[in-house]
């Protein structure tokens, strides 16, 4: 056989082993997210009537609707790159109100992923995101990184992380970092090509519940909703 011609019969064999891995993660992927829809406790009664059942299945989709699930078809993939989560930046409101009275234009938001990193304290922003948005720094902050400890730029913008159910906005204080700690682009299930465009950090994590699954190559982060608070008790007087 010349060299450069691959045998038909071994890209056969390496194409159906592919497959089977992907079919097999796949497996792995729903059944972890299964576990995790039916994660809370159960009734005690062996029986339910009609509107517990819709209840239960209503708080079901509620809780898929606020929950997001990255994973890879190669769970190698998860360790490179680590968790890539669907987001944007924008201006933040008072700039765009600022920007609107004067007759400005508003730059439209950039989108991109946020690599998810729980030891990150703040959320924070890619540098050439920041430049694009024409943001102005509202301060210094110390950052480390792969390079060690560096001063960075703080920037005011807006970030919005898209759940199912709708994104979660907020202004931010951000903290920029440069891209050559970002790394490259981050290529999806589908193929896409997209830029990451800053870090997730605790900030926003501490509202929400984060299940890393290495075996699988897959992360769930669930939204989980502030409790309300009970009004203080009336002081007794004597």
């Amino acid at each position: 056989m010349s060299r450069g011609h691959r045998d038909p019969e071994a890209a056969k064999r390496h194409a159906e082993r592919r497959e089977r891995k992907r079919l097999e993660r796949r497996e792995q992927r729903q059944k972890l997210e299964a576990e995790a829809a039916t994660a809370a406790p159960k009734p005690s009664t062996p029986t339910q009537s009609t509107g517990e059942t819709k209840n239960r299945t209503s708080d079901a989709r509620q809780a898929a609707a606020q929950r997001i699930t990255v994973g890879f078809p190669d769970a190698r993939m998860l360790v490179a790159v680590g968790a890539p989560i669907s987001a944007s930046w924008s201006v933040s409101g008072p700039l765009a109100n600022q920007l609107q009275a004067r007759g400005l234009p508003i730059p439209p938001p950039v989108h991109g992923v946020l690599i998810l990193d729980t030891g990150a304290y703040e959320t924070c922003i890619a540098s050439h995101v920041a430049l694009t948005l024409g943001l102005t720094p509202i301060g210094k902050t110390s950052v480390g990184g792969a390079h060690g400890v560096q001063s960075s730029d703080v920037y005011l913008a807006r970030c919005s992380v898209f759940f199912p159910a709708g994104p979660v906005i907020r202004d931010i204080p951000s903290a920029a970092v440069k891209e050559m700690e970002l790394g490259r682009p981050i290529e999806t299930d589908g193929g896409q090509r997209v830029p990451v465009i800053g870090l997730l950090g605790r900030d926003f994590l501490s509202f929400c519940r984060v299940v890393y699954h290495g075996p699988s190559g897959l992360v769930t982060i669930d939204l989980i909703p502030p409790r309300p608070t009970s009004p203080p008790s009336p002081t007794r007087r004597p």
